[in-house]
């Protein structure tokens, strides 16, 4: 909506004053009113809140200048302003509290009615959101500098000398200087008097401090043109980058906009962001030039009297109307940042910031304005920033940039974990940090080469933070500008430690295999389709391997051999599969010979291109299958004709082999039954368990056992229980007989001409006994008569001495008649070993405590009751606890075990004591009758021979061993019956 350039803005229609006051009140951007001598007389709201004071009276009244960082500029501003009637750029504001931000301004005079400057206009934009954006993409492309020529924007780096050694396209076409015109030159050379501008005072300024400047000021170019520029100064290692945008175009649009429109027509006309004004139904009634040219419109009779909706993507349409439909109902001021995708003329889609601001009259909505501004450019840099970013950074390999001396400009998190350290720690540091010195020597060598080939790609040794060491496979490319001049490095970084592992595994294997074809025993070879040998290891005697080499395999194999040695070739070629057969031929020393000929397909690409044929002489394997067979022959005839009945049964004890049977069987008969069948039922336990111990342990075991004959007599043998194994498994039992009936008659027959000749002797022993114990019983009390009579000390100690002979006699007597006497007994029953243990051990407790003896018990709880004749049993362990106190005079251990045989047949007693222990010598003779180790008057030597025949007679046996001062060990096995 325009008005006529002579139109009075006093004369405003107070309905105008409202919707003019409404606008201004809305606007994102300040707005502020001076008079002549700069007081602040108006301020909008969006100045009070990007100054963060809270209320209009905090401002007004107050100087303009108060409010900027740097008040020497801002006069100078405010001089040039009354010359030139307006002006455009950016300040750094300072707000209530002290903190400062970046505004881009326009600043207008304001005249009155006669044409004389009545004060001042402003409006203003935080562009701290642009900054941002401007610094983070200044930050991507100094890490990439050479994607600076993709830059809109001219971009100029001087150095400290003030010469240009980088410039753009946009540069260049900025000051209409070509780039290889001002490479290298200084720019006081080429543009004389420019020491004078307000440019150059921001350039010295920055090379001088390091602080970036913004400028904004015009320059003639060489052709005689004026141009306007917006210039962003900073300090870059080499010296200070510019960042040159033209304005010119700009500047002209804002001087029309000057001419155009008045007061607050101007205010509006010189946003930098597009206005738009509603009426009730979303119908524009007014748009400024900023929000035309936005939508790609050339004037606002294009976009007046439709509605809002017709510029905006259409799946937007719900969301937008149910957003502001929702404020016009909660009676809601407005919408701030509220971001919506727009269609422009030519259907192109752009993202824009809406702050909408409600107009209500007396409480009633009767429309809105609407401030816009496009965010393309922002969304654009922030998604490319972001996809840069995380493509580097997601990047497994390792990314770093870094100047011509090493120094690190960038570098991504996979570079820096790579070698143990956070990206904080490796900001600005040298490349030196991540080697060692010797290393140093090959990075210096890659730097060279990149400085001068220009790339470098090759294994370069690196160090982690911990010190350990890591092979890199590094490529390297150099960074030049456009003048050709390089300024840095940019590099990638794998961690080739697990290829370098796998190389040396490969090498090791092929090392291993080359090794073992040329150390194989066998004559490993490849013969192409026509049989000639390409290859081969070794020869047989009598021909060298050049030789051999370009010959046909056939040269050495006998001629009726050749066919099938062809076909085997040819099926090889033509299926791909190995195959294998046996030829005859010669061996080195002319003698018949067999080899075995392994033939398999040699390819590449999937196609058969050779054939290997490895052969392997099976002379001695014939020779040795040949000695085999005679072996098996020989044992076989062995095994048919031994004494002894040998079988092999598996673990349910079927009978698998016989080479024999007892008397009344068939070998053909007996395979296949059990051979639990020919025992009788009280030994089916031992033998169940023989061979139940045999395949779980291996261990061989024995037993002996009653076997029925077929005419129902029993016969007696000792088995011998081994394991069958096949590959280290136990596959079946072997049982070896022997016959021990004769023997078992022999004993018997012995037991009783023994029992007999004890009988004997027992009558005599009775007799002598008789006879001596009269005259003994007699002369002993005949001794205790003078004991009491006499009071002479000398004669009561020799008929003390004559009475303890007495009793010695009497005790040899006793012996005499216990061993003599029969001990066969019918009296035994069902007893607990480790019970009569027990009773013994409480018997001679004060025996033990007198002599500091201690007994230490390890009775296994899981023993089987046994029958026995407990009396003989307790005598014979108490004749053998008492040799072990006999054996230790002056205190010592006696340690009592008991426990049941891996057979289960068994009860194992063991008396361990450390005496003074037997000599090698002596023990074969310990169970001898009247033997004895101990002093005269201390024993007759009859203890240990009667436990012998107790134990003998309970079917056990009994061990001594023993060595002299190291203690005696008796064990005692008993039958489970």
């Amino acid at each position: 909506m325009k008005k006529n350039k002579s139109e009075n803005p006093n004369k405003m229609t107070a309905e105008w004053q409202k919707f003019m006051n409404s606008a201004i009140e809305s606007s994102i951007s300040a707005i502020v009113i001076t008079d002549i001598n700069g007081n602040l007389t108006y301020v909008n709201n969006s100045f009070l809140k990007i100054w963060r004071y809270k209320e209009k009276k905090e401002v007004l009244g107050k100087r303009f200048v108060d409010f900027w960082q740097i008040r020497d500029r801002v006069l100078r501003v405010m001089g040039a302003l009354r010359e030139v009637d307006s002006w455009t750029g950016e300040l750094t504001a300072k707000r209530k509290d002290g903190s400062s931000f970046d505004v881009h301004l326009d600043l207008n005079i304001v005249k009155d009615e006669a044409g004389k400057p009545a004060g001042m206009t402003g409006t203003f934009s935080d562009i701290a959101e642009r900054k941002k954006v401007q610094e983070a993409l200044y930050e991507s492309e100094e890490k990439y500098r050479r994607f600076l020529e993709n830059l809109a924007d001219g971009c100029f780096v001087l150095d400290r000398n003030w010469r240009y050694i980088f410039i753009n396209d946009a540069a260049a076409q900025l000051v209409k200087y070509t780039k290889s015109e001002l490479l290298g030159n200084k720019i006081t050379k080429l543009f004389p008097g420019i020491e004078d501008t307000p440019f150059f005072q921001a350039y010295r300024d920055t090379m001088d401090t390091g602080k970036t400047n913004n400028v904004e000021a015009s320059f003639p170019h060489p052709d005689g043109t004026l141009g306007h520029y917006d210039l962003r100064v900073s300090a870059v290692p080499e010296g200070i980058v510019i960042i040159a945008r033209d304005i010119t175009e700009h500047k002209k649009a804002d001087e029309e906009i000057k001419a155009e429109r008045e007061k607050f027509e101007t205010y509006i006309e010189s946003m930098v962001d597009g206005l738009c004004v509603n009426d009730i139904n979303g119908t524009i009634v007014q748009v400024n030039n900023a929000f035309i040219e936005m939508f790609g419109y050339k004037s606002p009779e294009e976009m007046v009297g439709k509605t809002i909706f017709e510029y905006v993507a259409e799946e937007e349409i719900p969301r937008i109307t149910e957003r502001f439909m929702d404020t016009v109902k909660n009676k809601e001021s407005g919408i701030s940042g509220f971001e919506v995708i727009c269609l422009r003329k030519d259907g192109s889609k752009f993202s824009a910031s809406f702050n909408i601001r409600n107009i209500w009259e007396k409480k009633e909505y009767i429309g809105s304005i609407s401030v816009a501004r496009d965010i393309t450019v922002r969304k654009k840099a922030e998604e490319k920033l972001r996809l840069l970013s995380s493509a580097i950074e997601q990047s497994s390999e390792g990314v770093a940039v870094y100047d011509l001396k090493g120094n690190l400009l960038f570098f991504n998190n996979a570079f820096a974990s790579m070698h143990g350290y956070n990206s904080e720690e490796l900001v600005g540091k040298n490349l030196s940090i991540l080697h060692t010195h010797e290393q140093m020597q090959s990075v210096e060598t890659s730097l060279q080469q990149i400085k001068e080939t220009g790339e470098f790609s090759g294994e370069i040794w690196h160090v982690r933070r911990d010190g350990t060491a890591f092979p890199g496979l590094m490529q390297n490319s150099l960074l030049r500008d456009e003048a050709g001049n390089p300024f840095g490095m940019i590099g990638t970084l794998r961690d080739i430690t697990d290829l370098k592992r796998a190389e040396e595994a490969l090498r090791k294997s092929e090392e291993m295999w080359h090794s073992v074809v040329y150390n194989a025993p066998n004559v490993i070879l490849i013969a192409d389709r026509e049989g000639i040998i390409q290859f081969i290891n070794r020869t047989i005697p009598g021909y060298t391997v050049e030789e051999t080499i370009g010959t046909k395999v056939y040269d050495y194999i006998p001629s009726e051999y050749h066919s099938i040695t062809i076909e085997y070739i040819k099926q090889t070629f033509q299926a791909g599969e190995p195959n294998r057969f046996e030829i005859e031929g010669y061996g080195p020393d002319g003698s018949i010979a067999w080899y075995e000929v392994q033939i398999g397909p040699v390819k590449h690409n999937e196609q058969v291109v050779a054939v290997s044929l490895i052969t392997t002489d099976l002379t001695s394997r014939k020779l040795a299958e040949e000695a085999l067979r005679a072996s098996e022959e020989k044992w076989h005839s062995v095994v048919q004709n031994a004494p002894n009945v040998i079988l092999i049964a598996d673990r349910e004890g079927i009978i698998q082999f016989i080479n024999r049977t007892v008397p009344g069987y068939t070998v053909e008969e007996t395979i296949g039954t059990k051979v639990y069948d020919y025992v009788t039922p009280e030994y089916h336990n031992i033998m169940t368990e023989t061979i139940k111990q045999v395949f779980k342990s291996g261990e061989s075991g024995k037993y002996e056992s009653g076997i029925k004959l077929s005419d129902g007599s029993i016969a007696w043998y000792e088995t011998q229980v081994g394991p069958v194994k096949h590959d280290d498994q136990i596959v079946a039992a072997v049982l070896i007989t022997t016959d021990l009936t004769e023997r078992k008659k022999a004993e018997a027959e012995l037991l009783q001409a023994q029992k007999q000749r004890l009988a004997s002797i027992g009558q005599l022993a009775a007799g002598v006994a008789h006879e001596i114990n009269n005259p003994l019983m007699a002369l002993t009390s005949e001794i205790q008569l003078w004991l009491e009579k006499t009071k002479d000390k000398e004669l009561v100690e020799s008929f003390n001495r004559i009475n303890t002979l007495a009793k010695r006699i009497a005790g040899i007597v006793t012996d005499l008649v216990t061993f003599s006497r029969d001990i066969s007994t019918n009296a035994r029953e069902a007893s607990d070993i480790n019970s009569l243990i027990e009773r013994i051990s409480s018997l001679i407790e004060g025996r033990i405590q007198s002599k500091e003896i201690e007994i230490k018990k390890k009775l296994d709880e899981n023993l089987p009751s046994l029958i026995i004749d407990k009396g003989q049993i307790q005598q014979a362990f108490m004749n053998i606890i008492t040799n072990s106190l006999d054996a230790t005079p002056n205190g010592g251990k006696l340690t009592i075990s008991t426990k049941l045989s891996k057979t289960r047949d068994t009860v194992e007693i063991t008396f361990r004591d450390n005496g003074s222990g037997i000599a090698e010598e002596d023990l074969p003779k310990v169970f001898d009758p009247f033997f004895t180790t101990k002093p005269p008057g201390k024993g007759v030597g009859m203890g240990l021979s009667v436990s012998y025949r107790i134990v003998e007679n309970h079917g056990g046996s009994i061990k001594i061993n023993s060595k002299l001062n190291e203690g005696t060990k008796v064990s005692i096995k008993l039958p489970v019956t």
